[in-house]
């Protein structure tokens, strides 16, 4: 039932786009196929949840820069901050 009211609003929906937009008025619709899974879909919180890691962080921050160019240093120094900042 929720399937057919579904499908008859899309087609609703592109009936009124051929009537309200111009570059639209030429299109013709004979036929929409449409595909149901039996799968229900996780929310995305759900998912985000899943892909988390929780450990200890293992890693002190404690390395010497060894490099003479500017903007790689600044990264390198941005890198060991956050590793100083998390592992407290």
């Amino acid at each position: 039932m929720e399937f057919n009211y579904n499908l008859n609003l899309i087609k609703g929906v592109l009936k009124e786009l051929k009537k309200r937009e111009v570059v639209c008025k030429d299109l013709v619709f004979k036929d929409i196929k449409v595909f149901v899974s039996n799968k229900i879909e996780k929310d995305e919180d759900d998912k985000k949840e899943e892909e988390k890691l929780i450990y200890k962080e293992r890693a002190t921050g404690n390395f010497k820069i060894k490099t003479n160019k500017k903007e790689l240093k600044q990264i390198f120094q941005n890198i060991q901050d956050i590793i100083k900042n998390q592992a407290t």
